[in-house]
């Protein structure tokens, strides 16, 4: 996953490069600098490039850490003195003493939060963070309420509350304090890893835009939330070439990317020529991983409804077709169940989700979505979603008279494949019946494509196990000799199996990767394999000692058709040959992901919203929510109740959303439209309770959504807390 308001680590390395000795402060920072302060500011920059300078040299390669500094609300409470931190581990590792350096603000703002990018040594789980300032004036008094600091490679963030005077002349006169992290003060999310994303406009004339720009990721192992990239002065202009550098979400190997433009104004260039996109994946450690390219060479626009997926590329050919999907509803035949209302739907399968799809002109009734009658609307030219799993289908109730609908199933027909997929629903969208679920979650009641295969054995009793060798790409990774494999089980031990090169099959050569399939009998649960290297006899060697002796493997996946599951093995190692073999453990067991999400339980999800306490706090705006969990998200959720006056000062107010199980939650999307007459917005916090299970998570916010207030932000991601 990843923050939308996440501003640390997204800045253009053309711009403002990623700096590994300072930090680099929020671009959402951009007031102008006071003009009769110019010998302060000089002053300023001085200190803090001299302290950078003096640490350069001992700043080792660290991880990235973002931090964000909440100065108080009263109209004292700003500092432009110089501002510093550092970051202390629970095994007394510590950073140095880190300048805070604002980029376009003169000095820390009351009631604003700061965000800044460090890229510093790992200290572990954060205990101590020292911060202090060098101001003596009673001008340079300060105020902080607290600091959150994250951790994105690692999923962890740490909150740190102060509401002191950093000051020599109010408080307790200290400019110094240590702040101490309590349990309940901290949080754990899904891991981000490193990833660089270069972006190339086309060179055709009028191919820039001044739109924000959105990537969503989406890859074997799920997707990503999506990142937005605020456009800065010479980004996404005809002919540029423009480098970022930000944490997401593993997902995987990547499938397709998802790039949305986001129009600020309606007299504004909102059309984009986007030639490609080169994506180079990161490991946790930082270490160059894969390189991506996704070519478009068209535009995105209203045409388009501003988004295109665009699908991985090797050697200029897309790995993903279109396919044209046929969506067929069917309304109950109970009385009322005809709706006038704007329904949409999200198809999701193996290589991730469709994307919105409006269900506007029915080819089989002109006055659709009426009481009985089915209705049949075509999508042409979609990237192939693989097979499907799940269904999510919204009414927007936008009738003035028949809102309500309902629904008794929903049938996909894949026009490529031929394959049809069934969700059954049988319930009511509508704020006024049943249990006033606007949205629906269906899942396929298709069975596993693999169904037909899980337990099934050869005649003979025996597994067919496929097994996928990669060979690393180092110099001389590969290997002309033989390989071999034991795979052991809780139940028992297979014999050798080799993997011959012949003349006519090169297998195991650099950077390739080989794929065989070895029949024995059951071994039940995979644990460990023993991997080696065996002379050809028809090509013997003069030497055990060179490099033509190895062969350096880089992962091996092995899959149990009888139970649909994947072993992973990481290797990562040279294998010599003529020796009895290396021992690798399992690292991760995948059960079969189709089967796995066409069986999540349906469950119903408790949001309690805490509106703020402040003055002015309370809006008219209309809010939303997104959940994520590990086993997915909820989609945009609008928080609604009909007749009451929501989110007022110091009110709670409680709605209940249906979704499928979305695992451990670990993320809380919240964002309003900036609309009528009072929009922003204090929130304190968010609780959330699972009400099957009756677990409750709570997501802290404690800041303004508003474009008077803050950083002038309508969304805000929030992290869940620790119990």
């Amino acid at each position: 996953f990843l923050f939308k308001d996440y501003q640390g680590s997204m800045s253009s390395l053309g711009s403002i490069p990623r700096s590994v000795t300072g930090s680099k402060a929020s671009l959402a920072s951009n007031d102008s600098e006071s003009k009769n302060e110019p010998f302060r500011r000089a002053q300023r920059k001085n200190i803090m490039s001299s302290i950078a300078e003096e640490t350069r040299d001992t700043t080792e390669e660290g991880i990235p850490y973002t931090v964000k500094v909440k100065t108080g609300e009263k109209s004292d409470a700003g500092t432009s003195a110089n501002v510093f931190i550092r970051l202390i581990g629970r095994k007394g590792r510590q950073t140095r003493l880190i300048p805070l350096e604002l980029m376009q603000r003169r000095h820390f703002e009351p009631g604003k939060v700061e965000t800044f990018s460090l890229q510093e040594p790992d200290v572990g789980d954060l205990e101590i963070v020292e911060i202090e300032h060098d101001g003596a004036t009673l001008a340079d008094s300060w105020f902080l309420d607290d600091i959150t600091i994250e951790m994105p490679t690692k999923g962890r963030a740490f909150y740190f509350t102060c509401h002191e005077w950093l000051s020599k002349q109010k408080g307790d006169g200290r400019t110094k304090r240590i702040l101490k992290v309590q349990d309940s003060n901290q949080s754990s999310f899904r891991p981000l890893i490193p990833y660089e994303i270069t972006i190339y406009t086309g060179d055709i004339e009028n191919a820039g835009c001044d739109c924000d720009v959105s990537l969503k990721l989406f890859g074997t192992e799920g997707s990503s939330s999506d990142h937005v990239i605020k456009k800065e002065e010479g980004d996404f202009e005809r002919g540029s070439i423009n480098p970022f550098r930000f944490e997401l979400d593993d997902v995987g190997k990547l499938i397709k990317l998802r790039v949305t433009i986001i129009p600020k104004h309606k007299k504004s260039r909102n059309r984009w020529y986007l030639e490609k996109i080169e994506l180079v994946k990161f490991t946790k450690q930082n270490e160059r991983q894969q390189t991506y390219f996704f070519g478009l060479n068209d535009w995105i626009s209203r045409e388009t409804d501003y988004f295109r997926d665009i699908p991985l590329t090797k050697g200029g050919k897309a790995l993903l077709n279109n396919t044209t999907y046929r969506v067929t509803t069917k309304t109950s035949e109970i009385d009322g169940a005809g709706c006038d209302s704007d329904i949409s739907i999200v198809i999701f399968g193996q290589n991730g989700d469709s994307g919105e799809l409006k269900l506007e002109n029915s080819s089989t009734h002109m006055n659709k979505f009426e009481r009985g009658n089915e209705d049949i609307f075509t999508f042409e030219n979609i990237l192939s979603l693989g097979e499907l799993t799940k269904l999510r289908v919204t009414n927007e109730e936008s009738s003035f008279f028949k809102k309500s609908w309902h629904l008794e199933y929903v049938k996909v027909d894949d026009i490529q494949t031929g394959q049809s997929y069934t969700f059954p629903c049988n319930k009511w969208l509508s704020s006024k019946e049943d249990d006033r679920q606007t949205v629906r979650e269906l899942v396929c009641s298709n069975d596993s494509p693999n169904s037909s295969r899980r337990g099934s054995l050869t005649p003979g009793g025996k597994v067919p196990y496929e097994i996928e060798v990669v060979t690393s790409d180092k110099q001389n990774a590969g290997t002309t000799q033989h390989g071999w494999i034991v795979i052991e089980g809780n139940k028992k031990r297979s014999e050798k199996f080799y993997m011959k090169n012949t003349p006519r099959r090169k297998i195991l050569r650099g950077g390739q990767t080989d794929t065989f399939t070895f029949e024995c009998r059951p071994l039940g649960e995979l644990r460990r394999i023993i991997l080696g290297h065996e002379e050809r006899p028809e090509y013997p060697l003069k030497t055990y000692e060179g490099r033509e002796a190895k062969w350096h493997v880089a992962h091996i996946t092995i899959t149990d058709p009888s139970t649909n599951t994947k072993y992973e093995f990481p290797i990562k190692r040279w294998i010599d040959i003529n020796n009895d073999g290396d021992v690798f453990e399992c690292a991760d067991k995948k059960e079969d992901m189709i089967a796995q999400q066409r069986h999540r339980q349906l469950l119903k999800y408790k949001i309690i919203v805490y509106t703020g306490a402040v003055s002015g706090a309370g809006t008219d705006a209309n809010v939303s929510i997104i959940l994520y969990g590990t086993l997915g998200d909820t989609g945009t959720r609008p928080l609604k109740q009909k007749g009451r006056n929501l989110f007022e000062r110091g009110r709670v107010d409680e709605f209940i959303i249906e979704s499928l199980d979305l695992g451990k939650l670990n993320k809380l999307h919240i964002e309003h439209d900036n609309s009528k007459l009072s929009p922003d917005w204090f929130l304190d916090k968010v609780e959330v309770v699972n009400m099957d299970t009756d677990e409750k998570v709570t997501f802290p916010c404690n800041r303004w959504l508003g474009k008077k207030h803050d950083d002038h932000e309508i969304q805000r991601d929030l992290l869940p807390m620790n119990d």
